[in-house]
């Protein structure tokens, strides 16, 4: 089983949070079923490859993108991405141009093993094609199914850093795991000659691309040719001046070459080696030496080639990954066994006597690893970058495994402010659910909401009043339910008014609200009044399910004040003698009509207000509890007439325009 960083999960996560949403990540992790401690991914943290592809799958489900897409898109964030992580002036000066920039992607990849270790990279190799002004790119990965993220990279890269727009196709699929995979980069526009400059090689003297000599270079190589083997002659390419002859004399012994080279192989085309390092040699016993071909023991991990001497002169420019192998099953096992030892360096081609000379140093970043391997910090030349990497390595390695800490941390963080900012929003949904718009505003930036006076506003109570008959037939568990879906249909019918419309509570039975608070509206009776006629309607419906239930409703207007009570359960409650009457036209009414006080029939726009729309019926001074005088009440039916009972309280003291 694959392994890898969390690099590139952590990288599809962003995308998908950037581009599409925190809601739509939410459902990828829910479709993965993550729970809440893998609900991120760490970067330096090591995910099986299983776990990435169910993420691209997932992803490419639930955004409803193909997975090629999917990937291209990723491809091209990724470039952002490594931005972000600051690799852009790397990504700057990797070439001049596209096929240079691809040709080093495998140093790019060798440098990022240093720090994420055992990293699997894919390696690159590319072919620039004159007669057609193109780059047929060679693809190798252990992963299969992830190229098109290589697309989008590429098509990224060129567009941003080298300015240029191309086309990529797949000319040859993989058929088994170690085949590569070839792609076919072209301009979009192949008439530009700008677009030529910028893909095609700068090749001057030696063409790296095609390995033909250029005219120029020709010339040169015929003028030394005609010098003699004894007196080889030096030529500046650019000035044209010679220096003193060399000779052919041996200035330095295969002994001394081989310590002041510790880490270099000399091998014919056969392959058999014929020289070695001294402390290369240590690792290979000299009995071992006799006959002993490099593929017996090394392997080319970078570039991805088949190990023969044609491949390896062909790819001469390309910096070599190797890793030391045991010739058999018993052999260097004591330095060998649970890991192996990795080369970096450059293959040197001794056109003098046909030979191959790899110039290297040992890939090791820790005194451990040095140790492992049976090597001594005198081992490592002083000129080699990597003896100070190896005396820092335990610095290093504290700071990694502080940065890895801080990582997860900050991680975390984000994660935890995610379900911050969620719980905040819920709560704001929560507050603007038990306030009013323009006070739940207020409270949540801080501010204080002073209790307000409003000098006129219409106050509304509704109950059920054949509840009590419902509950002796109906169990409780629906009866609960029933009462819910009743008062929800009431605040939507109350939430479409705005925000001068407040639902104050809701007590048992019964249903308060507010209208011309907190903003004022002249017409906040004839608002009122509308509400209470759709609720009428609501409830009348309901009928056809089998439930005969009629709703009672008074109205008043008035002074009102309203503020915030409580601190623990804050309510935003009403106060004041209008919100007394509001009550006492609730209870002197009757059932499935809508009571109204005089003074909010005075606010209507009446008889306009009621012409061709309404019953309205005055039923004369009404006595209420806690009042010393009676009130002139108005009895409003959406019906086509007006109840029976209502006749019967008509008085004379209702104005003789509304007398029956």
């Amino acid at each position: 089983m694959e392994y890898q960083y969390g690099l590139i999960n952590h990288a599809l996560s962003l995308l998908v949070r950037r581009e599409f949403g925190d809601d739509m990540w939410q459902m990828i992790k829910d479709k993965l079923e993550m729970s809440s401690d893998d609900s991120y991914f760490i970067q330096r943290k090591v995910y099986q490859d299983d776990i990435t592809f169910d993420l691209v799958n997932a992803t490419s489900e639930v955004l409803g993108i193909e997975v090629n897409d999917l990937l291209e898109t990723f491809g091209r964030f990724f470039v952002e991405f490594c931005e972000e992580l600051g690799y852009k002036r790397i990504l700057e000066v990797m070439g001049r141009n596209l096929y240079e920039f691809i040709n080093n992607l495998d140093s790019l990849h060798d440098h990022l093993a240093t720090i994420y270790s055992g990293m699997q990279a894919p390696s690159f190799r590319c072919r620039y094609n004159t007669d057609t002004d193109t780059i047929t790119l060679h693809y190798y990965s252990v992963r299969p199914n992830l190229e098109y993220i290589v697309v989008g990279i590429i098509k990224e890269v060129a567009e941003k850093v080298h300015h240029i727009k191309v086309n990529m196709e797949v000319v040859k699929s993989r058929q088994h795991q170690s085949d590569d995979i070839q792609f076919l980069i072209y301009p979009q526009n192949p008439n530009s000659s700008r677009n030529m400059r910028v893909v095609c090689p700068q090749r001057s003297f030696f063409d790296g691309a095609t390995g033909t000599i250029t005219t120029a270079n020709k010339a040169s190589t015929n003028k030394a040719e005609t010098l003699s083997n004894s007196d080889v002659t030096i030529i500046s390419r650019y000035q044209g001046q010679q220096v003193k002859p060399l000779g052919n004399q041996n200035f330095i012994s295969p002994t001394t070459f081989c310590q002041a080279f510790p880490f270099h192989v000399l091998f014919d085309r056969q392959l058999i080696i014929q020289q070695v390092g001294h402390v290369i040699e240590r690792m290979i016993p000299a009995y071992r030496l006799d006959g002993l071909k490099m593929d017996n023991v090394f392997k080319i991990m970078r570039p991805v080639i088949d190990f023969d001497f044609d491949s390896i002169l062909s790819h001469i420019n390309t910096v070599f990954v190797l890793s030391m192998k045991p010739p058999c099953p018993s052999f260097l096992e004591e330095y060998l066994q649970g890991s192996d030892v990795r080369f970096k360096g450059q293959m040197i081609y001794l056109e003098e006597n046909n030979l191959m000379l790899y110039h290297c140093s040992v890939s090791i970043s820790s005194l451990e690893e040095l140790r492992h391997h049976g090597l001594y910090l005198c081992d490592i030349p002083r000129y080699d970058a990597s003896r100070s990497v190896i005396l820092r390595s335990d610095h290093f390695r504290n700071e990694y495994q502080i940065m890895l800490q801080l990582e997860a941390l900050n991680d975390r963080l984000a994660n935890t402010y995610q379900e911050l900012q969620k719980e905040k929003d819920l709560t704001g949904e929560l507050l603007y659910s038990v306030m009013p718009p323009l006070v739940a505003k207020q409270l949540r930036i801080g501010h204080k909401a002073s209790p307000s006076k409003h000098k006129m506003a219409s106050v509304m109570f509704a109950r059920i009043s054949t509840l009590h008959d419902i509950t002796n037939d109906i169990e409780p568990t629906k009866l609960i339910a029933l009462l819910n879906d009743i008062y929800i249909t009431f605040d939507r019918i109350v939430d479409r008014q705005g925000d001068e419309f407040y639902k104050v509570e809701t007590l048992g039975d019964k249903y308060m609200v507010a209208s011309g608070i907190p903003r004022y509206r002249s017409t906040h009776a004839e608002n009122i009044l509308k509400v209470a006629i759709e609720m009428m309607e609501a409830l009348q419906k309901r009928e056809s399910d089998g439930l005969y239930a009629m709703l009672s409703i008074g109205i008043h207007s008035g002074e009102i004040v309203a503020g915030i009570i409580g601190e623990k359960l804050p309510r935003f409650s009403i106060f004041g003698d209008t919100v007394n009457i509001a009550s006492r036209a609730l209870t002197t009414g009757i059932p499935g009509v809508i009571n109204i006080t005089e003074t909010t029939f005075r606010c209507l726009n009446q008889p306009k207000y009621f012409e061709n729309k309404y019953l309205v019926s005055c039923v004369g001074p009404i006595p209420m509890k806690g009042r010393s005088t009676p009130l002139i009440c108005y009895f409003v039916s959406h019906q086509v007439s007006s109840p029976s009972s209502i006749s019967h309280n008509h008085s004379n003291g209702c104005p003789p325009s509304l007398n029956s």
